[in-house]
């Protein structure tokens, strides 16, 4: 099908306008679709399983295979713009295609078990104002929506979303580009790892003085599934920018974000609403992304991951939850901040790698932490050392060297060298700034010079018996000093000796 044509509804709003169940080697170009669902009366969700979409894949009768959907615009839809549902599909291209106002997401694939998706291109495309009827009833949108609705292993490129929203006060939201999820409970559904996401772009339209967890909740780019690679993707205005969060029956891991931009993505409360943000229990990422006025820069309750995180003028520049960062490695470069960091302490911060970089703050760069805090003024850092087993005292520790500042409140400060061996917590060392100081023995195998005075505890001084000369000539170094049980020695200059003898009283 192709022409300059404009195609309308003129049934109710829960009828396709192009119904797809097979084919091979055909074309739909050219073609405005035309929902018209303003002028249909609202009727319930349960109506009709087609609902009220311009085309939509479905019921299959037999594999539809190279098959292309370009430069069709697509405007008042009750439910999807084009829907690729329960249909397999091999080789589609959906190519610079355009959708106004859809009631459900614009452009939505969903891949079972038993009717999978392979080889789906979908590049240059735009879409406006998605999500804002879905179901149908056109006074409550409720979502979340998205406008670009992912799933099956798909090359997603170039498309552009404008005027993202929630279109009622008590949506909770919608979402631009979405990786979706694994539900089994529901047909089998399979999500959208392994897709490649390159060069697009959301612009929502919320408002910076709107926005929470439960409202407004808009959200650039969301991925719910496993190895999935992002290369160059700007979020602006949404409450969320870029979030990877496990969803259904998928973990979302081994996430591969580079170039990624999200800016003035915050909520209606100060520090409130996010850039970048990493989900409880995900691991293996590897995360390169810049935030520029954001609420919160970057979140993360990751483990195993790393990455180079900028960020911008935000609220906060970057905040670790409980299990934030563990076993991980980062970059934070922070510039112009009002409050640059932000990382609550848990014992299970370990084996991570932190490096601030601060416009305005010192660098800080840490190996894990002693007492499980990276920001506490008792604390610098630790390099630590860990063994296979993880039961039992120290929960997997071996030992450890502990730099601490202003250890003890009131002090004046210096660093404390700490060894953890299975759990046993000791002071080696201090060096302060008026002193030095040593908790155990020191052995020293080279020379000691002392300018001052040397002076001992209320223990004594201890000089070990040997070594004592063999003459008055023997070799020696004034003031060098020796004992036997009988007598004490002293080199009184070069290779001379003098000697006092012992007794008891």
């Amino acid at each position: 099908m192709r022409g300059k044509t404009v195609w309308k509804n003129v049934a109710d709003n829960w009828r396709c306008l192009v119904s797809v169940r097979e084919g091979k080697n055909w074309s739909i170009q050219d073609i405005i679709f035309d929902g018209d669902r303003y002028n249909h009366p609202s009727v319930a969700a349960s109506t009709d399983a087609v609902r009220g979409d311009a085309i939509i894949f479905w019921n299959e009768i037999s594999p539809v295979e190279k098959a292309l959907i370009k430069g069709c615009g697509v405007k008042n839809t009750s439910h999807y713009g084009i829907g690729i549902q329960n249909v397999s599909v091999k080789d589609l291209d959906i190519l610079e295609n355009w959708g106004y106002d859809c009631g459900g997401d614009f452009v939505d694939i969903k891949a079972f078990a038993a009717h999978p998706k392979e080889n789906l291109r979908i590049i240059g495309n735009t879409a406006r104002r998605i999500g804002t009827n879905w179901q149908g009833r056109l006074a409550d949108g409720d979502g979340p929506q998205a406008a670009f609705d992912i799933r099956g292993a798909c090359q997603v490129a170039h498309n552009t979303v404008y005027e993202l929203d929630s279109y009622d006060a008590s949506q909770l939201g919608n979402d631009g580009f979405r990786v979706n999820a694994d539900l089994n409970s529901n047909e089998s559904r399979k999500g959208g790892a392994r897709s490649i996401l390159t060069g697009n772009r959301v612009i929502s339209s919320k408002l910076s003085s709107e926005g929470s967890g439960d409202v407004k909740r808009v959200r650039g780019l969301v991925i719910n599934d496993e190895r999935v690679i992002v290369r160059g993707h700007y979020n602006r205005n949404c409450y969320i920018g870029t979030l990877i969060e496990s969803a259904g029956d998928s973990v979302a891991n081994y996430v591969d974000i580079s170039g990624v931009i999200n800016e003035a993505c915050r909520g209606a409360a100060a520090g409130s609403g996010m850039g970048t943000q990493i989900g409880n229990g995900t691991k293996g990422h590897s995360i390169y992304a810049t935030n520029i006025d954001c609420g919160t820069g970057f979140v993360a309750n990751c483990q195993l991951s790393s990455g180079t995180i900028i960020n911008v003028g935000c609220d906060l520049g970057h905040s670790m939850s409980v299990l934030g960062l563990s076993l991980s490695s980062f970059e934070f470069i922070s510039i112009d901040n009002v409050s640059p960091a932000n990382i609550p302490g848990a014992s299970n911060n370990k084996r991570g790698d932190l490096t601030v970089w601060d416009s305005i703050q010192p660098i800080i760069n840490l190996r894990t932490t002693f007492n499980g805090n990276w920001t506490a003024p008792f604390l610098a850092g630790a390099i630590r050392f860990w063994k296979e087993d993880t039961s039992g005292a120290g929960a997997g520790m071996f030992a450890s060297i502990d730099y601490r500042f202003n250890a003890t409140a009131g002090s004046t400060g210096g660093y404390y060298f700490t060894s953890v061996v299975d759990g046993a917590v000791a002071d080696i060392a201090y060096v302060g700034f008026d002193q030095a100081r040593f908790y155990k023995n020191v052995q020293v195998d080279g020379n000691i010079t002392v300018i001052g005075i040397l002076s001992a505890s209320a223990r004594g001084l201890s000089l070990a018996a040997g070594n004592v000369p063999a003459s008055a000539s023997a070799q020696g170094i004034a003031g060098q000093i020796a004992r036997d049980a009988n007598f004490i020695y002293v080199c009184t200059a070069t290779d001379t000796w003098k000697r006092a003898a012992l007794s008891t009283w």
